[in-house]
């Protein structure tokens, strides 16, 4: 008895689901390697594929993709990728080739569609029992290996490496003038000296109090 033929919906199903196992849109990945002269990376996609022979194996690694980093108006903002950091590729529906070139519109004139040749690496997207630490509900942060660079309240206070930073004008006004009015404190005139007493206790005022360790003084850390 001959095998039953399937019917035609059951063929466009089939069919329709073997398409679909070709598109890519979002593929997870590893950095292989980083390039941060051309910002582009080599990446492994995580995923398995099963090939002709039912195996299941590993896609082949992306090449020369380029790193998505914030960017825009004359800005941005870069940090390295390291081996093994966690990515996410984003898949162009149709080729990023002459895109990557001019940064306009353009005229498709290939025929890739949704190929993990034209993906672009978007850092992060790291395991979910890993996630970044030092995250504020309210500020924003900038972590390094070292924990938090970076801290920016509401308010624009800003702080580096637990240290609080005077940004309004008004606080480095304040500041300064906290500075040169010790300093000025420092010494005595003496008379018909040419003011060579003032000039060496301000000397020394000023050997003893850095800038930057008088106000480590007056600031508040995170």
């Amino acid at each position: 008895m001959s095998a039953q033929k399937p019917t035609m919906p059951e063929v466009l199903t089939r069919a329709l689901a073997s398409l679909k196992v070709g598109i890519r849109t979002v593929v997870p990945a590893n950095v292989v390697t980083y390039d941060p002269v051309t910002q582009s990376a080599a990446v492994q996609p995580a995923p398995r594929v099963r090939n002709g022979a039912g195996e299941l194996v590993l896609l082949p690694q992306v090449a020369n993709a380029p790193v998505w980093y914030p960017q825009g108006g004359g800005w941005s903002m870069t940090w390295p990728l390291l081996p093994g950091d966690p990515v996410l590729l984003l898949v162009a529906d149709r080729h990023l080739d002459r895109f990557r070139i001019t940064g306009t519109a353009y005229d498709p004139d290939a025929i890739r569609l949704h190929d993990l040749t034209d993906a672009v690496v978007l850092p992060g997207a790291g395991p979910a029992p890993d996630p970044a630490t030092g995250i504020s509900a309210v500020d924003l942060t900038i972590s390094g290996p070292g924990g938090i660079a970076m801290r920016v309240s509401p308010a624009g206070v800003v702080s580096l490496g637990g240290t609080e930073v005077a940004t309004q004008p008004l606080a480095i006004a304040e500041l300064l003038h906290s500075y040169l009015t010790a300093m000025i404190a420092s010494g005595l005139p003496v008379a018909n000296d040419g003011g060579a007493a003032l000039q060496t206790a301000w000397s020394t005022y000023l050997a003893s109090n850095p800038p930057d360790a008088f106000a480590a003084t007056r600031v508040q850390g995170i």
